[in-house]
């Protein structure tokens, strides 16, 4: 073989591991990306359903603190409608809040549902109370009701049930992660 023959085979050679070295790069780093591009997506998600968690809980809590207020007032026989309209607004907003968490809360949370759910009953039943005691507020002459130790049972379990959604929450957040 000649030396034209040999530099010719040579750069053949050379050419065709600088392709194959090439293809190589070129499958790794878009296997690379890919890697990045789902963890930022899981990142993105993970955001998402902590913000919805956070602002379910911040709403559950305004419920329960205007409902608190509501309670205190009742009992006082000071209760208006400006308070009872507070309440309304606050399991307003929490309701809305609630509809947001049941779209964005991952199918494998399982344990989320019925806490949630629980949560959403026990807030639909104390303005229910606050409701009916305000109606009959309205249609009593002999003066403000008394306030029925229901509304009081009522709101002791939706603190416990917000004790209850915050640890579900936790654990679908922090799930995976060895502590």
């Amino acid at each position: 073989m000649s030396d034209a023959m040999a530099a010719l085979w040579a750069a053949l050679i050379g050419a065709f591991a600088a392709l194959l070295v090439g293809g190589v790069a070129f499958v790794a780093a878009l296997k690379q990306v890919t890697k990045t591009a789902y963890s930022q997506r899981q990142q993105a998600f993970w955001q998402l359903r902590r913000d919805t968690y956070a602002n379910y809980l911040l709403a559950l809590r305004g419920f329960s603190r205007a409902a608190r207020t509501c309670s205190t007032h009742l009992m006082r026989g000071d209760a208006d409608a400006q308070i009872l309209e507070s309440v309304k607004d606050a399991a307003e907003k929490f309701h809305d809040v609630a509809a947001v968490l049941d779209i964005e809360s991952p199918g494998y949370a399982t344990y989320i549902h019925p806490v949630s759910e629980r949560c959403e009953e026990f807030a639909r039943e104390v303005e229910y109370i606050v409701e009916s005691w305000w109606e009959g507020v309205a249609a009593s002459e002999s003066g403000v009701p008394s306030m029925d130790d229901e509304f009081l049972e009522f709101h002791r379990i939706l603190e416990l049930n917000i004790d209850d959604i915050r640890e579900a929450f936790r654990i679908d957040l922090h799930r995976g992660i060895r502590e």
